[in-house]
């Protein structure tokens, strides 16, 4: 990635030079991201601020309704969903440019305990057109395809969105779910 390049000569200027031998850290590395106020030497940590710019762009997937950038990316990558999971199929992920996988891997632990991006947003239905029934986690933490896998599996909806599922009957919400088979109480 270009922040790790950038990292790398931004160390090697501080620690004297270039040149293939080996220099003394005269500085802290932790103590050159601190705010000048704080004794450190105030400059910004490009790790945070790559993650901020591709959090940015994530949420602009989540958020944003139609644009020509989105569509170009839905098309380009097949993307189902742009939830926690990577919201592309795995041949084209593979095949996927850097800030693509970037993007879609914000979900990846940030500290190896946390799920910062998707613990940093919540889905909100709304009209339910664009929340999908199994795959989106509208209903607790994870989607419900991870919390009822055999009703998953025998869905006849498996791509669906909540808004589809249900139709107002009076002043009743009625669920219109289709199984392959009948389903055992």
């Amino acid at each position: 990635m270009v922040w790790t390049q950038i990292v790398r000569l931004q160390r090697n200027f501080l620690r004297g030079g270039w040149t293939g031998a080996s220099k003394i850290a005269w500085v802290n590395w932790e103590d050159v991201f601190k705010y000048k106020r704080v004794r450190g030497l105030g400059v910004r940590d490009l790790r945070l601020v790559n993650l901020a710019m591709l959090g940015k762009w994530r949420w602009r997937l989540l958020s944003e309704g139609a644009g020509l950038w989105k569509d170009i990316l839905v098309t380009k990558y097949r993307v189902v969903r742009t939830g926690s999971h990577h919201g592309g199929h795995e041949d084209e992920f593979r095949v996927a440019s850097s800030w693509w996988k970037n993007i879609l891997l914000l979900w990846a632990p940030f500290d190896s305990t946390s799920d910062w991006f998707s613990e940093s947003v919540i889905k909100v239905i709304g009209n339910g057109l664009t929340t999908s029934f199994w795959n989106d986690s509208w209903i607790g933490d994870d989607p419900l395809k991870v919390c009822f896998p055999r009703h998953y599996q025998v869905s006849v909806q498996r791509v669906v969105m909540v808004r589809n599922l249900f139709s107002w009957v009076g002043e009743v919400w009625v669920w219109d779910l289709r199984w392959i088979r009948l389903l055992f109480v």
